[in-house]
Parts: C-alpha cells; sequence; structure tokens
C-alpha cells in the first residue's frame, strides 16, 4: 500500500508538471492554434500591399514601403494585410537554392511592420511564373524557397499566414495545383504544424477556382478567390455597371463559391478584388458595395487590391496619406449617421457621429456608453447639453469620432468649434482626410452655465467627398459641434475655361499641330473626352484662347488642372501650360506630371498669372513633354482663380521655364524643407508669406550658383516666434522671375 501510494503521488506530480508545460508550451506560441474559421473572422476586412514586393525589384512599379503605411491601414479600419512577394528574382537558381539573406530580412521587417499592429498579415509566393514553365521539375526549387520562408518565420504570432502561390489556376491543370498544395504544405508543415495556410484550385480561374480543389487533410488551411467580374469593366472599356442582373451574377457566384465552402468545411478568403479608377464613378462604388456586401453576407474576409498612386486600382494614396473615402466607407462598413450625407455649408452634430463601430468610426477606451444618453448601444461617451440636446464627451486622451460629408465646390471654409474642458482648458486635435498630424485647438473651460466657447479656423477643401476626425489631446474634453461654412466674401471656386469635358465637341478647343476629335470612351467622368493625335512636336496639344477671361480676372494666383492618359507609351509626361504675351515678350507657366496608360493621372499646379503692361494674347494648353510624340487623351481640363490668394504683393516679371519650387513634407509640422532650383547664377530672394499677401520671413538673399537648393524653414516669423496653423506661401524671385508655391502647417 505504501509503495501504491508513492506511485500515486509521483503520477499527480508528473500530471501538474506535464500541464505546467503544456501551459508554458500555449503561451510561448510554439503550440498555439487558432481555428481557420476563427481565423477567417479575425482577419475580416482587408487591404492589399500591391505592386510593392511582387515587382522583380522593390521600387520598380511602386515607391518602396514605408512602415507608416500599416499605421494608415490600421487607422483606416483594415484588420488584415495581404503582402504579395516575389522570390525568384532573389533566390539562386541552381541548388541549394539560398533566397539571398537581404531579401528575406526585407520581407521580415515589412512583415514585423505589419504584425506590431496587431494587424493579421499574409506572405505569399506572387508572380513566381518560373513554377509553371517546366512543372514538376521546378518544384523543387520552390520547396527550398518554402523551406526557407517556413523556418524563417516559424517563431511569428499565429497572425502570419502563408498563402503559397498566387493564381495558378491560369497555367497549371487541377490535378496539378492539388500536387502542388500538398507538396508545400508537408513542408510547411515541418516547421509550422499549426500555421494556417491559404490555398487555392486549378484548371478555373476567378470565383470557380477553389471549387476544384481536392481538399488535403489538414487541419488550418483557408482556400481563397480572386474576382475581377466582369473584366471588361474591372480592367477593360466597360465604363458603366449595376442593373439588376449585373448584381445577381455576382450574388449567384458568392453563393456558389459558400455553397462548396458549406460542404467542404473550408472558410474562404476574397484575396483581391477591384475596378479601376477611371470607370463611371457611380457604378465603381455599386460594384465595390455588391461585392462586399455579398463577402460580409457569407462570411468571407477578403482584402482590397491596392497598388497606389501608380496603377489602375487604388484606394490608398501612399505618398499623400489619403483615402479614396467613398470607397474607403463601403470597405470598411463605415456610413454617415442619418438618411443622407451632409452637405457644406453645414453643422456637423457630435454626437451624430458616423456609423460603423469601434476603430471604424469611433475609438472608445471602453464599450460602453457610460453617461447612457443617445445612441445607448455604441462605446462613445455622449452627455446631456445646458441649452438643450448633446455632446461627445472624450474622458480619455486618444478617443475619437469621425464623420463624413460633402462638399460641392472646392473652396476655403470657416471651421468653428463649439465645446469646453472640464475646470481648464483642454485640447483637441481636427485632421481632415486622414491626413496627417491635423491641428490641435484649445478649448477653454465648459462655463459655470454649462455653455460652450467657440474656436475658429480656416481650411480649403476640395470638392470631394470628406471626412473630419476629432481626437482629444486631452481627458475630459466636451465637443458640442462643429460648424462648416464658406469663407465671407470668398466666391465659389469658377472652372473659367469653357467646355472643359468637351461635352459639345471641340468647341473653343483647337489642336496645336495635332488633330483634336472627341470619344466616348475611355472617359474621366461625363461623356466625353478628347483624343489628341497626329502630334507634329512633343509641345503639340489643344488649346484655348483665354485673353479676355485673364484681363476680366485680372492677375493673381491660378490653378490649371487636367486629366490626361497616355496611349501604348509609357515614362510620358503630360504638362498644363499657360502663354501669356506683354510689353516684355511671351512667357510660358505650367507643371507636370508623370502619365500611364492603365489609369487617369492629373496634371495641376498653381501659377502667379501676372504682366507689363498691355497682354496682347494668352492661351491655356496641354501638351506633354520629353520627345513624346504619340497620341494622348484628355478631359475635365480647369483653370481656376482662387480668390482668397490674389492679396498677395504685385510681381514685375513673370515665371521663366528656368526656375523651380517645391516643398516637402507638406503638409508640415513644425519644420518642412523647401527646395528649388534655378538654370543660371543670380541673386536669389526667398520669402514666406502669408495669406493677406505680409511678408512673415526672409529666409535668402543671396546670389546663388546654378543647380538645385535646400532651405529649411521651421514655421517661424522674423522674430522667431511660432506662427499659427494655416496657409502660407513660398516666394522665389529673381531678376526676370517669380515662383509661388503654397504651403500648409498643421499644428
Amino acid at each position: 500500500m505504501k509503495k501504491i501510494v508513492k506511485v500515486n503521488k509521483i503520477n499527480s506530480a508528473l500530471t501538474v508538471l506535464t500541464g505546467l508545460w503544456l501551459v508554458l508550451i500555449m503561451a510561448s506560441g510554439l503550440w498555439a492554434q487558432v481555428d481557420p474559421w476563427e481565423m477567417v473572422a479575425r482577419m475580416g476586412r482587408g487591404i492589399n500591399l500591391g505592386n510593392t514586393l511582387e515587382a522583380k525589384n522593390e521600387g520598380n512599379w511602386a515607391a518602396p514601403a514605408q512602415e507608416f503605411y500599416f499605421d494608415d491601414y490600421k487607422d483606416a479600419g483594415f484588420t488584415c494585410v495581404r503582402i504579395p512577394v516575389r522570390w525568384d528574382k532573389h533566390t539562386q537558381v541552381d541548388s541549394p537554392y539560398t533566397v539571398d539573406s537581404d531579401w528575406m530580412a526585407r520581407v521580415e521587417q515589412i512583415v514585423d511592420w505589419s504584425l506590431d499592429r496587431g494587424l493579421v498579415t499574409i506572405i505569399n509566393a506572387h508572380h513566381d511564373d518560373w513554377l509553371y514553365e517546366n512543372f514538376p521539375q521546378n518544384l523543387q526549387r520552390f520547396k527550398s524557397i518554402w523551406r526557407q520562408i517556413a523556418e524563417r518565420f516559424k517563431d511569428k504570432s499565429d497572425n502570419l499566414l502563408f498563402e503559397i502561390i498566387n493564381e495558378p489556376y491560369f497555367d497549371l491543370s487541377k490535378a496539378q495545383v492539388d500536387t502542388l498544395n500538398r507538396v508545400i504544405l508537408k513542408v510547411i508543415r515541418q516547421t509550422n504544424p499549426t500555421r494556417n495556410v491559404i490555398i487555392t484550385g486549378g484548371g478555373k480561374n476567378s470565383y470557380q477556382a477553389p471549387l476544384q480543389i481536392d481538399p488535403p487533410q489538414d487541419d488550418h488551411i483557408i482556400a481563397y478567390f480572386h474576382y475581377y467580374r466582369p473584366f471588361s469593366f474591372t480592367h477593360g472599356d466597360q465604363q458603366t455597371w449595376g442593373t439588376a442582373d449585373d448584381k445577381a451574377e455576382i450574388k449567384e457566384n458568392f453563393q456558389e463559391v459558400a455553397d462548396w465552402s458549406t460542404a467542404n468545411h473550408i472558410p474562404i478568403l476574397l484575396g483581391e478584388f477591384g475596378v479601376d479608377n477611371d470607370k463611371d464613378r457611380a457604378s465603381i462604388l455599386r460594384w465595390y458595395q455588391t461585392v462586399v456586401g455579398e463577402a460580409v453576407k457569407h462570411g468571407f474576409a477578403f482584402t482590397v487590391w491596392d497598388v497606389g498612386p501608380n496603377g489602375g486600382k487604388t484606394v490608398y494614396y501612399r505618398e499623400k496619406n489619403s483615402w479614396d473615402i467613398p470607397v474607403l466607407n463601403i470597405l470598411t462598413g463605415q456610413s454617415v449617421f442619418g438618411d443622407s450625407i451632409p452637405v457644406l455649408p453645414a453643422t456637423l452634430q457630435a454626437e451624430n457621429f458616423d456609423r460603423g463601430g469601434q476603430r471604424i468610426a469611433y475609438w472608445d477606451t471602453d464599450s460602453t456608453n457610460a453617461l447612457g444618453y443617445y445612441r445607448p448601444d455604441e462605446g462613445v461617451e455622449i452627455d446631456t447639453v445646458a441649452k438643450g440636446g448633446y455632446a461627445v464627451y472624450f474622458d480619455h486622451p486618444g478617443e475619437w469620432t469621425e464623420y463624413t460629408f460633402q462638399t460641392d465646390s472646392a473652396a476655403r471654409y470657416v471651421l468653428s468649434v463649439y465645446g469646453g474642458g472640464s475646470g481648464q482648458s483642454r485640447q483637441i486635435r481636427l485632421r481632415f482626410n486622414r491626413q496627417s498630424p491635423g491641428a490641435v485647438y484649445t478649448l477653454p473651460p465648459k462655463q459655470a452655465d454649462g455653455t460652450f466657447s467657440v474656436v475658429r479656423d480656416t481650411f480649403r477643401l476640395e470638392k470631394e467627398a470628406n471626412q473630419l476626425r476629432i481626437t482629444a489631446v486631452d481627458s475630459e474634453v466636451w465637443v458640442d459641434k462643429v460648424e462648416l461654412q464658406l469663407l465671407s466674401g470668398q466666391a465659389v471656386t469658377e472652372n473659367l475655361l469653357i467646355n472643359p469635358g468637351f461635352e459639345s465637341g471641340t468647341q473653343y478647343w483647337t489642336g496645336n499641330n495635332c488633330t483634336i476629335t472627341t470619344v466616348d470612351a475611355p472617359v474621366h467622368s461625363g461623356n466625353k473626352a478628347l483624343l489628341v493625335s497626329d502630334r507634329k512636336a512633343a509641345w503639340s496639344g489643344p488649346q484655348q484662347p483665354i485673353v479676355d477671361i485673364l484681363k476680366k480676372k485680372g492677375p493673381g494666383l491660378y490653378t490649371l488642372s487636367a486629366f490626361a492618359r497616355a496611349i501604348g507609351d509609357t515614362g510620358v509626361y503630360g504638362k498644363v501650360t499657360v502663354m501669356l504675351q506683354d510689353d516684355a515678350g511671351k512667357h510660358y507657366l505650367g507643371g507636370s506630371t508623370s502619365l500611364d496608360t492603365a489609369s487617369w493621372k492629373e496634371i495641376k499646379t498653381t501659377v502667379s498669372l501676372e504682366w507689363q503692361g498691355t497682354l496682347t494674347e494668352a492661351k491655356f494648353y496641354v501638351e506633354t513633354i520629353k520627345q513624346y510624340n504619340g497620341n494622348f487623351y484628355v478631359d475635365d481640363v480647369s483653370m481656376t482663380l482662387d480668390s482668397a490668394y490674389t492679396g498677395m504683393e504685385n510681381a514685375t516679371a513673370m515665371l521663366p521655364k528656368t526656375i523651380d519650387l517645391g516643398n516637402y513634407p507638406n503638409p508640415f509640422n513644425p519644420q518642412t524643407t523647401i527646395v528649388f532650383q534655378i538654370l543660371r547664377s543670380e541673386r536669389v530672394e526667398l520669402a514666406v508669406y502669408d495669406l493677406q499677401g505680409r511678408k512673415i520671413r526672409t529666409l535668402l538673399q543671396k546670389r546663388l550658383s546654378a543647380g538645385k537648393h535646400v532651405v529649411k524653414w521651421d514655421g517661424t516669423d522674423m522674430n522667431r516666434h511660432a506662427v499659427a496653423s494655416g496657409c502660407y506661401f513660398a516666394v522665389l524671385k529673381t531678376k526676370n522671375a517669380r515662383r509661388v508655391h503654397k504651403m500648409i502647417l498643421l499644428r
């Protein structure tokens, strides 16, 4: 009996130790398991980091990845990021097929940027088409690549998923893809036994791909499909979409995938979907709404295809830290509170923040409205107001609410914020359209009778859907409402050109050393665009006389803009130009940007149009530069005068082609770098002016050599006092030239 008792005690101790050991192992993540259905729910709504790591070399197709992208992804409400990666150009072609260590480290750096922000992250093999050229002989090299990936990332959190390969179904049969899945899964499972792996089938593309899978015996797989139907709309020449039959096709396709998922007990990822930005705007929104709605209805996770500013399918404009707000709202499930989107001028009641919930339309430290007033089922604290109504109460720093609204004209608006702090002044931060960092405002203490004070500022907003985010910098601060009204005495920005969309054919436009004809497609907007062909020189293009317009409006800052699209060529630069002839001769002013064939690009610049003596001739025209004589499209051309900026001091000389001026970052806080270039040695003055034309500070006044020059401005005036948030102008002057550039300071 004593021996038996002793043995039992030993067994009990071993049981306890084993349990503790298992707990430690589970806590370390080595044996952690996440059910694939749970993982798909965790993935939710996501985005692709497209055209970045799947290029031959990072930077070939889009700018290299930046860490702030992932802050913006999370800030926008996404919970998953798919990172397409190309491996073959960084891998030895002979055994042992070693992946370049620098490339592996770069992929890991970007993966860590994503995982560190709590985002579910997917990496794959993308554009590794060499595998298909000699299958299955090339499989040994592909196995080696995945063995190295699996080993390198085996200790990452379960939020990292492996996708075996992108779109193999264009080149491999069903049987071949089934073989590929089994072989690579076996390789991955040697070091990652429970990591979720994403697969698809062969022989059929689009939504039918997963339907071809012979499911392997594995408890941690997710199936994916891509959706670009109808291809004629998402990629081709079809401009409109949205009939009942159009929507029914998507619903039928998604139902078929859902039925397969249920029958095979495998959850679904919609890994790619998107439509070119140059299609009919209403049709684009209808298509996204239908696709996203069906994915959500069936419980599919999704990652929208996004390629940055140089591609045809863009949601996130990476370099500008800005989003296509209406599309983003569809993707994240954000919508206005009420029946219709507010149109400025308007009052945005703070308690009427957008719908969408935590991390989408608001952020609050807890999930309950502790005060219980108004919208009690949402997490934002909403308090009553002394004079009636409600106000948002931010009880912790970092809490925020967001509001979507529409502007029907590009103009400057007066922003009035009503609110107050608890017992003392408190600060809030306001930012439009997710532009960081936003401006900080100090709200005085809430008054004894419970009423609020008001602080005001001015902002320029473009004609588009906008979002305003209000963030508490301090705790215990109320915000009652935000009013946005047109700046008093400001005329709504008017397009001064006649027939800018070519809806009346080529009326008022002539071809300068070229032929111009209207076309029905592709168009940027409306029903017509202009085809520019038979060009005799790089500077050939459509033109319109504007001398009478300028004489009527007078000197000032004018914004020139056009949407253009190249045909069949790359490396093309489009330019908008104004030619003026006065007593001093001819002067050419304008700006350019790169064009491509995949999508419309806006060419936009602001120039100072002034003249000496009599203005005898003036023309607006669109051209290309760098010796490009090929055809291109033009649509939605504009020239606008911003009356808020015409108070700046007059100049006696025009801007020739010999100088250029810009700054970065823009907007900025607290410092920006001003860059300019002169083509000959001469005396230069660089100064900063405010909206009223007052000189704030002289930054430079000396003779400089020809070439590029850099000057920093720290946002202070001539007395080294910090200036307020707002719009300022860098003004560069030489003996015969003057260049003006807008800068935005956001404190």
